[in-house]
């Protein structure tokens, strides 16, 4: 998806469209929802990307969908603006610039920004739902679908001696 930014000078341009991103995560086509404009040499795309994403739950291991609104705010100057570095080609970036993609060239293929967007959206331990079981430790059972009859008592083999010991004081069950 290029987008020529020079457009953006004389008047804010507005894109609404699907497009195909490429990848696994995300079911294609994704919509995109910009706004292009220009101030000061400095153009911004602000916007949103809707798209519905394939993950998989950190606890059961089951493949699920999730529709996003992600938010969308980049910042492009071109080279000719950016503060200049102590060798030729070298860019020194300060905080006013830290967020700022610095581009060769008014015509800016947006897509793999887009991209960056949403696996940064994308949770580290993703869940298909907020209260999942995940599965069994032992047989492997999803326990969001049903039990199992697998003995779950927690037994640390460095404690079965003392377990021992309290057995001979208070008996089996342990007083």
């Amino acid at each position: 998806m290029k987008i020529d930014l020079r457009k953006a000078k004389s008047e804010r341009l507005f894109v609404k469209e699907n497009i195909d991103l490429d990848l696994d995560v995300v079911e294609n086509p994704a919509k995109v929802d910009l706004n292009i404009y220009e101030s000061n040499n400095i153009f911004v795309i602000r916007g949103k990307i809707f798209v519905t994403l394939n993950l998989e739950c950190s606890r059961c291991l089951k493949i699920f969908q999730r529709d996003e609104e992600i938010p969308i705010f980049l910042v492009f100057k071109t080279e000719e603006y950016a503060p200049k570095g102590k060798k030729e080609k070298e860019i020194e970036i300060d905080e006013d610039n830290i967020n700022t993609i610095f581009i060769n060239d008014t015509i800016v293929d947006i897509k793999k920004f887009l991209k960056n967007e949403i696996l940064l959206e994308i949770p580290l331990k993703p869940l298909c739902r907020d209260d999942c079981k995940g599965l069994c430790p032992i047989c492997g059972q999803n326990l969001n679908e049903g039990t199992c009859d697998c003995h779950k008592e927690k037994t640390d083999e460095r404690m079965k001696k003392l377990q021992q010991i309290k057995e001979e004081m208070f008996g089996k069950e342990g007083g």
